[in-house]
């Protein structure tokens, strides 16, 4: 789904900036939590709260070639 909002050009620029945030100050992320960490903790990694794993700079490589070969 996240893939075709992108796609749409549905704020994909906003996605990109997200899902690349380091840890920082004013970014506090849990640099090893995964999908597997969140269930064996219990916790419902689709809640809107949920995840609150660092991103990676590859994300915006990503995001840009993406909406070079879907455009």
């Amino acid at each position: 789904m996240t893939l075709i909002r992108c796609a749409t050009g549905e704020a994909w620029n906003t996605i990109m900036f997200d899902s690349s945030q380091p840890r920082s100050i004013l970014n506090q992320c849990n640099e090893t939590e995964d999908y597997d960490s969140i269930v064996a903790d219990g916790r419902d990694p689709t809640h809107f709260d949920g995840p609150a794993g660092c991103g990676t700079s590859v994300a915006v490589g990503f995001h840009l070639f993406f909406q070079v070969i879907v455009s």
